[in-house]
């Protein structure tokens, strides 16, 4: 499914290195705009990168920046996705979750690396099933509520599933415009937090990586 891609407006958003050419040509590339719209069968779709006062101050925190500063190609980026264990502190814990921070910020990167035409779909779908496993864990535990992970994780899958053109997926936020609005932002005040909605995006997300 041919998607055209329009630029609204551009922002500075958080890099994760400073742009070196590779031989596989895979440097880290983030520079979405702040608003994107996707037109898939003429259907337009909003993609918001932009980040609310909350998603920003864990976004921009120094929580795990060096590590993520010394990370030079999309490569390296997913290797450190996926060797990241989802353990986070319980909700009565009055120790900050550095966890919580560090996923939600690596995640934000590779939903701008996937939204990147040069992204190859193999390289999304690997990603997309890292970010589904890890998603599970976010929910399943008892007495954890990473809240910021959780959200940056449905927007992660929301994007690779939006830019991979997943029939079943666009055609149910074409149809609703306030699941839409709510998968494809990170305002931190206008998702679903619950874990029947997180179930249904993954089961979106398991049928399309079943479809090889």
């Amino acid at each position: 499914m041919k998607a055209i891609i329009l630029i609204l407006c551009l922002m500075p958003f958080l890099s994760a290195c400073t742009s070196l050419e590779d031989p596989e040509g895979t440097v880290l590339a983030h520079n979405p705009a702040e608003k994107v719209i996707v037109t898939i069968s003429n259907f337009k779709i909003e993609v918001d990168f932009s980040l609310d006062e909350n998603m920003r101050m864990v976004i921009t925190s120094e929580m795990g920046q060096h590590k993520i500063e010394s990370i030079k190609t999309r490569e390296d980026l997913i290797c450190y996705y996926k060797n990241l264990t989802p353990l986070f502190q319980p909700g009565y814990s009055s120790l900050s979750d550095d966890n919580d921070y560090i996923f939600a910020k690596v995640e934000y990167l590779l939903a701008q690396e996937c939204f990147q035409d040069n992204c190859k779909s193999l390289t999304r779908r690997e990603i997309l099933e890292a970010a589904v496993e890890k998603q599970k864990h976010k929910f399943g535990v008892p007495y954890t509520a990473p809240s910021y992970t959780r959200r940056t994780g449905t927007f992660l899958i929301a994007v690779i599933l939006i830019k991979e053109g997943d029939d079943s997926f666009i055609q149910s936020i074409t149809n609703n415009a306030d699941l839409q609005k709510t998968l494809l932002c990170l305002n931190s005040n206008l998702w679903m937090n619950g874990e029947e909605f997180n179930d249904l995006l993954i089961q979106y997300a398991e049928n399309f990586l079943a479809n090889d």
